[in-house]
């Protein structure tokens, strides 16, 4: 397309070009020879001449990788122009390398000037790609537009996405406009993700309920940083963590204006810090029928959702007690035109009701936790903003549309004086959230105004200065965690019942495989010397038609003969029992070891039988794996493949400690029956209070006691049944120990953190600090001492660095990593629970 100037001078001002002009527009149009600003920076041009280069910014990024996909120059940066329009047909991507767009940063002065803007523009045949972008690797983005409804209208779900692993993603002065549902959505885990000064606007769907997000995070992440952004008329929830849990979480400085249901949609905050927001209708909606009940209404902790909501943590992330939590100098104020809205349905049998900032279940979070603080919000407090989206009438009407179920649905999106089609541009953008109200301009941490500081740009260049300090005061508003040291790991089935308790086996169970190197053991104890017969449950872990895989078996380290599978594995004979008479064990204690022979193995158990006595039986979940795996070979297995029917019955568990003080049980256990069940608990005797189990019978839950008390040496604890029907399988032992030590103070010198999350399953992060390059080795050792994996061996460079742990093949419990830096060696522990 060759424009003329008259067309050029007319689609600047109006930024409007016709979409049966562009269908003419191939991927084969030339892109005209970028000039390098330096060695790395390559300017992508959005002309060739008079005519829209369409797919300039694809071409470039294609361009630069060789033949042999390796990367013509590792730290590009692609650089686009001001006032530019970058189409594309094909979808971004970055596989394994890092990709950095950063734009000419727009001029709010000049009409042309505007950030440069990507959209996907339709094919000749009318197709499109899915996404701008599908980043497979670290990622920049700076100073563009980024439009989620291509050249047709069509809004895509999630137009950017974020797939690598362990990756870092930054988002710095990006504008977000329009999705059909949500406009980023990121997915590696264990990535840190930093988003600043950007602006997420006209968010929302008109053929979903609910729909419109800022962005969505759906995995564990390290970090998710969110500081001083806007997100305006977002028709779902802002910022949503639903996948996982971030290991920090930092929302700080942002405004929230018209969002309709959670600012922020998380719930498990691990280290979170929710501080000098400013929220301006958020939850626009009210809370309707659709989120009450005779049960719920009857539970004064459970009438509200509120802005930021606080959960119990899954025991995978940690204990209720490790949680840092920070909400301070927030403000949340509602628009009269809603209180009026909602007053309008005091008649209806569930009426729409007006959310507060924290219900009253948060709340007690922070009064029962000292690690957990909510303080100074200011509530209904007007900020009196400048200029905003107030077609509050155009806003009901949807939300009346959505809960009547309509058929048509209308939108709302505000942009006054924009063209309607779908290639017009907004510069610059018309709202303005600064505010007049005096006491929202001082009261933020530090004395600096609530919200977005990029409305307030004196302000914000003064903050920049003193950000450091107001950080450090935020961290400081709660104290670090206690430490918790694990104690001891105890199987129930090995207490004493009373009454009908009773130990029973799972129908799943643990097996022990050998698929490479690995010979398990197992310590047992027999009360006469004598020979003995030896059944070991034993198969392939898939059908073969080789019966002759055959077993070594060790007692005491010698080689006493071996067994053989013996059968075909099929469907219907998926087991095969190899049999060793005549062996010779001595009275007390003896080692029995499985040593791989020939062919890939897995073992259930083995039983020691004497005549028709069965003696013992060593189950596979018991056995020290050696460098094997564990797996279980069904759906639900039990820790030691037995567990404690409680019946109405009792059972006492005898634990050791080293030192006396305080204490806190993990209990795994088994709702057996209906959706809940409770025991009473009692430590050497006195009451330690009740504990409620909520789940069912397809999933093990865990539960914790804090604040028990504990002696030196022997202790007793014992489960009573209170109600319902429960199985209880094993504890965890943690000593809790007073530190104060900051959180987030990076030491000088060499460092190994604790694991996180920990107690884990099946993985684990683990990170060290290194002040200088050093040759590490990082192993993990069980509790006898024995090596089971090595994590990482080579040469580090100086600062920080993280190792993923997967310990999907072993057995619950107590685990050892340690460190060799140079002349440097550290060692913790860490806790797997399945």
């Amino acid at each position: 397309m060759t424009l003329n100037n008259n067309m050029e001078t007319t689609m600047k001002k109006r930024y409007n070009i016709l979409p049966c002009v562009l269908f003419a527009l191939l991927l084969s149009i030339p892109v005209k020879q970028a000039m390098a600003q330096d060695a790395d920076t390559l300017m992508v041009p959005w002309l060739d001449g008079n005519n829209l280069a369409v797919n300039s910014l694809y071409n470039a990024i294609v361009g630069d990788t060789l033949a042999d996909g390796t990367r013509a120059n590792a730290n590009r940066v692609y650089k686009l122009e001001q006032g530019g329009f970058y189409y594309l047909t094909e979808r971004l991507e970055n596989n394994g390398f890092a990709l950095r767009i950063v734009g000419e940063a727009g001029d709010p002065s000049d009409e042309l000037k505007n950030p440069p803007m990507i959209q996907i523009e339709h094919r000749e045949d009318g197709s499109r790609a899915d996404k701008i972008l599908a980043a497979g690797g670290e990622v920049e983005l700076k100073n563009l537009i980024i439009n989620g409804k291509t050249t047709l209208g069509d809004l895509p779900y999630e137009i950017v996405t974020f797939t690598a692993t362990s990756s870092v993603y930054t988002i710095d002065n990006v504008i977000f406009e329009y999705a059909g549902w949500g406009i980023l959505g990121f997915y590696g885990a264990g990535s840190e993700i930093y988003i600043r000064n950007s602006r997420f606007r006209n968010l929302h769907s008109t053929n979903q309920p609910w729909g419109g997000r800022g962005f969505s995070v759906w995995a564990d992440m390290e970090k998710v940083h969110i500081e001083n952004n806007t997100f305006f008329h977002i028709g779902g929830f802002a910022i949503q963590i639903e996948g996982g849990v971030a290991n920090e979480l930092w929302i700080n400085h942002n405004t929230f204006v018209n969002v309709g249901r959670h600012p922020v949609l998380h719930s498990w905050h691990k280290n979170s810090f929710f501080t000098n927001n400013l929220i301006v209708n958020g939850w626009w909606h009210g809370e309707g029928s659709e989120g009450f009940n005779s049960i719920r209404l009857g539970q004064e902790d459970n009438q509200y959702s509120g802005m930021f909501v606080i959960d119990e943590l899954p025991t995978r992330y940690g204990l209720e007690i490790e949680r840092v939590v920070v909400v301070s100098n927030n403000s949340n104020y509602t628009d009269p035109e809603f209180d009026t809205f909602y007053q309008s349905t005091s008649g209806d049998e569930f009426p729409l009701r007006k959310q507060p900032f924290v219900n009253v279940r948060t709340q007690n979070y922070a009064d029962d936790y000292d690690n957990i603080v909510i303080r100074n919000t200011f509530d209904e407090l007007d900020p009196e903003l400048d200029t905003y989206a107030d077609n509050f009438d155009e806003m009901i009407a949807f939300i009346n549309a959505i809960r009547n179920e309509a058929e048509v649905i209308p939108g709302y999106y505000w942009d006054p004086g924009r063209d309607d089609d779908n290639l017009s541009i907004q510069w610059p953008l018309p709202e303005n959230l600064s505010y007049g109200n005096s006491t929202h301009q001082t009261a933020a941490i530090g004395g600096f105004p609530l919200g977005d500081l990029n409305w307030f740009p004196d302000e914000k260049a003064e903050w920049e200065e003193a950000r450091d300090d107001q950080e450090a005061e935020i961290r400081g508003l709660t104290g670090a965690a206690p430490e918790l040291v694990g104690a001891g790991f105890y199987e129930i089935e090995d207490g004493t019942t009373s009454g009908d308790s009773e130990v029973k086996m799972m129908e799943d169970r643990y097996a022990v495989r050998v698929a490479g190197a690995g010979d398990p053991y197992w310590m047992f104890y027999v009360e006469e010397t004598g020979t003995y017969n030896i059944t070991v449950k034993h198969r392939t872990w898939y059908a073969s038609a080789a019966p002759a895989r055959q077993t070594d078996i060790l007692i005491n380290d010698t080689n006493v003969g071996m067994v053989t599978v013996g059968i075909e594995i099929t469907a219907d004979l998926p087991w095969a029992y190899g049999v060793l008479e005549g062996v010779t064990l001595n009275e007390g204690t003896n080692k029995l070891t499985l040593g791989k022979n020939w062919g890939y193995m897995e073992y259930e158990n083995v039983v020691i039988s004497k005549g028709e006595e069965d003696v013992v039986t060593l189950y596979g979940s018991r056995a020290t794996l050696n460098g094997a795996d564990l797996v279980c070979n069904g759906t639900l297995c039990a820790n030691g493949d037995a567990y404690v029917d409680m019946g109405t019955g009792s059972v006492g568990v005898p634990m050791n400690v080293e030192n006396a003080g305080s204490y806190i049980v993990l209990v795994r256990g088994l709702v057996l029956e209906g959706e809940s069940a409770m025991v009473d608990v009692s430590v050497n005797g006195n009451s330690a209070g009740t504990i409620t189990f909520n789940g069912s019978s397809t999933e093990f839950v865990n539960v914790s006691i804090e604040g028990v008390t504990l002696v030196a040496g022997g202790n007793e604890i014992t489960f009573s049944n209170a109600s319902g029907k429960l199985g209880l399988d094993s504890m965890n032992l943690f000593e809790v120990v007073t530190t104060s030590v900051e959180l987030y103070d990076l030491p000088a010198g060499f460092a190994l953190s604790q694991n996180y999350p920990n107690p884990f399953n099946p993985t684990t992060n683990i990170s060290f600090v290194l002040p200088e390059a050093s040759d590490v080795k990082l192993t993990v050792f069980n509790m006898l001492g024995q090596r089971v994996a090595v994590l990482t061996q080579g040469m580090y460079s100086s600062g920080m660095h993280t190792v993923n742990f997967n310990a999907a093949n072993l057995a619950s419990g107590t685990y050892v990593y340690r460190i060799e830096a140079g002349s440097f060696v550290q060692v913790r522990k860490m806790l797997l629970l399945k």
